[in-house]
């Protein structure tokens, strides 16, 4: 056992002596990478402690009990699933442990949504269940659910989503808004350009090839000839370099959005893309 995964476990269980005294607090679990298989925590995990709670507020809306458990350094509240919240800590020790909290209605209420269940079956570890909520659940570390495919209408939206925003981000890049074209180029049209390598992916590789969620492992599971492309994908604060990597976006979103269509037998809305070719580059023009 590794120096961190001793401060986590010794951690777990300072935390199990309390909640076990606390009548509040129903069910805990560990979920997300300290209780998975298949790329399972590092030095650098953090802790996901699920808490479940008769009354979320004492736990959420208090900082007292953290000092059960450790020295917390840094806390605060944040959104999580199921429109709850949860408290991010990171503490003494350097170890940030994340405790999404849910009523035991709402917890029933998600249980068995896909979203949750996906998440349970990458992996988990019942710490606390007191009215065994869930003691019988069976899970499984191999479990990948498999990916819908696009029909012809979405996967056409998605096209024509990229190409409107890609003309987008060049009108405020024409403007002078930097900082606005920036966050376009490189986060509204790259979850865009991400989402379509996702279904390139499972044309390629089948539909429970494991993509994981987000940009998680984006690294370990993307092919490595668009891995070498997203270099130039990317720009500092500077005005040729969002240009160059806009258009850099657009030449590998329109490669990798012509294989797909052949792959899916779809058509693809060509018209899109030369309107916002054309427009965009009589836009670079005018600089």
């Amino acid at each position: 056992m590794d120096n961190k995964q001793k401060i986590c476990e010794e951690m777990l269980e300072r935390f199990i002596a309390w909640a076990n005294l606390n009548p509040n607090i129903r069910l805990a679990l560990v979920w997300g990478s300290r209780a998975r298989k298949i790329n399972p925590a590092d030095e650098w995990s953090d802790l996901d402690l699920v808490i479940v709670t008769n009354n979320p507020d004492e736990i959420l809306l208090s900082n007292d009990w953290l000092g059960n458990i450790g020295i917390p350094k840094i806390t605060y509240l944040e959104n999580t699933l199921g429109n709850s919240k949860e408290r991010r800590v990171l503490f003494d020790n350097g170890l940030d442990i994340d405790f999404p909290v849910f009523s035991c209605r709402r917890f029933e209420e998600l249980f068995n949504s896909p979203e949750i269940l996906a998440i349970l079956n990458r992996g988990m570890r019942i710490l606390i269940d007191k009215d065994n909520l869930i003691a019988d659940l069976e899970v499984s570390n191999e479990y990948i659910p498999s990916q819908p495919l696009p029909n012809q209408e979405e996967f056409s939206n998605l096209i024509n989503a990229f190409w409107y925003h890609s003309v987008w981000a060049a009108k405020k890049l024409r403007r002078g808004e930097l900082l606005q074209a920036k966050w376009a180029c490189d986060v509204w049209i790259k979850h865009i350009l991400i989402e379509l390598i996702k279904w390139q992916t499972y044309c390629k590789k089948g539909q429970n090839y494991d993509t994981w969620h987000g940009y998680r492992f984006f690294e370990r599971w993307v092919d490595p000839s668009i891995l070498k492309k997203m270099q130039n994908v990317y720009a500092h604060y500077d005005e040729k370099e969002i240009w160059d990597a806009l258009f850099s976006t657009m030449n590998l979103f329109r490669e990798i959005a012509k294989e797909t269509a052949l792959l899916l037998k779809y058509q693809y809305p060509i018209s899109a893309d030369d309107y916002a070719t054309e427009y965009v580059g009589l836009l670079s023009q005018e600089r």
